[in-house]
């Protein structure tokens, strides 16, 4: 379905406005004008996106660098979409709409290190006797401090987080990745990187199987980060965390941050993943 001039001004105003901005800054914006509703379906988005109108749109986003969403979006929402049940969704996908950035999620291993709750809402990888399970824990700045609530079945955290991450917003930070190398380097595997990324959004425009999808998204992820890490050389070792930075700011700074943005994204479970696609093909 090809997208309106209309739109594409709109996107791009958005973007050009938020180039650099500050993430929280972003991050309400984003919810203000309703793009954080980006890939949800109706009856939580009003006015649901086609695929083209999101590929534009995160398209815009990484040209002008613009910061990455949080992960309410990238994968809280998505859990809650496929797993959690009427009525979370109807009580819970409404305030991640409107205030996304109070929404964390914590991967198992930062579960067992977490000391206190965050003020908002942690969505929380459990580990149990027969794996881990999903936690939605109140923290104290939240409506309802101290709740705590399952999302989905017993024992099935791994898979819900591996197959519920957003496309189009992972997408957004591999083009951003991207944009980022291409001063950087001319190396001929950025070149093969680009190449993939196209033939995947390809993919995604004629409707292929998502966790497909997701499992390329995963892989080209980590194609990226890789060459990253080796393109920055020594800076990549460094913190990017401002306060180390001294009265001199560090170079790099915002492709150190993309650097980790990269190395903490919740993508597919490999395993996980080709499982699933052999089931479908069985």
């Amino acid at each position: 379905m090809p997208v309106s001039d209309e739109f594409l001004a709109r996107a791009r105003d958005f973007a050009s406005q938020h180039q650099g901005a500050d993430p929280l800054h972003f991050q309400r914006q984003l919810a203000a004008t309703g793009w954080s509703r980006l890939d949800w379906p109706a009856p939580w988005n009003p006015e649901p996106l086609s695929a083209e109108a999101r590929l534009a749109f995160i398209h815009a986003l990484a040209e002008h660098h613009c910061p990455s969403p949080p992960a309410g979006l990238t994968v809280i929402a998505g859990v809650l979409l496929a797993a959690g049940s009427s009525e979370q969704q109807s009580r819970l996908l409404p305030d991640i709409a409107r205030q996304p950035w109070q929404w964390t999620l914590a991967r198992e291993t930062a579960w067992q290190q977490l000391e206190t709750l965050p003020d908002g809402y942690i969505m929380a990888q459990v580990p149990e006797n027969d794996g881990s399970t999903l936690y939605i824990y109140n923290g104290p700045g939240s409506k309802d401090p101290g709740r705590a609530e399952q999302v989905g079945e017993t024992g099935l955290a791994a898979r819900y987080l591996s197959n519920c991450v957003s496309i189009p917003w992972t997408l957004k930070d591999l083009l951003t990745s991207l944009a980022m190398l291409a001063p950087l380097t001319d190396a001929p595997e950025r070149h093969e990187l680009e190449i993939d990324v196209m033939a995947l959004e390809q993919r995604y425009l004629a409707g292929a199987s998502a966790d497909a999808i997701r499992l390329s998204l995963a892989d080209c992820c980590t194609r990226a980060w890789h060459l990253l890490f080796e393109s920055l050389g020594y800076y990549a070792l460094l913190n990017p965390d401002p306060v180390l930075h001294g009265n001199e700011p560090l170079p790099f700074e915002a492709e150190r941050q993309q650097l980790e943005q990269l190395r903490t994204l919740t993508l597919p479970d490999e395993m996980i993943q080709k499982d699933l696609l052999h089931g479908e093909t069985d």
